[in-house]
Parts: C-alpha cells; sequence; structure tokens
C-alpha cells in the first residue's frame, strides 16, 4: 500500500489568481487505484501528484515516513 500526494487548483480569495493547493492523502495500492478511489468519495478535483515518501512539519521541523518499499 502507498500514500499518494494529490493537489487541487483554485482561485485564492485573497489575491484572486489561480493557485495549486494540496490535497488530502490517499492510501492505494497503485495511482490507478488512488484515482478510482477519489472518483467515488467525491474528490473529482484532486488530481493524483504521485507517491508520497515523507512529510516534514513547518512548525515542529518532525518529519513522517509514509512509504516502505521493503515491507
Amino acid at each position: 500500500m502507498f500514500t499518494y500526494a494529490t493537489y487541487f487548483d483554485a482561485i485564492c480569495p485573497l489575491t484572486g489568481e489561480l493557485k495549486r493547493y494540496f490535497g488530502e492523502t490517499i492510501e492505494a495500492i497503485s495511482e490507478e487505484d488512488a484515482f478510482r478511489y477519489a472518483q467515488e468519495n467525491g474528490l473529482e478535483y484532486l488530481h493524483i501528484a504521485g507517491i508520497l515518501e515523507s512529510y516534514t512539519d513547518e512548525e515542529t521541523g518532525e518529519t513522517t515516513l509514509f512509504n516502505s518499499y521493503w515491507n
């Protein structure tokens, strides 16, 4: 199982510019499965960016590892 990062494009309410925002993460066995999950669960606006391997919290500096290829 992999964790996939997602994003969506929307107009910023402060500036009126089109910006890219991070969406929620999706756990799936493949990119196609992640896409299918988004389509079937009301998340059609999300684009699948790819496998998310780690995330670093900007406030705490703590890094979380999501995927291990040796499971």
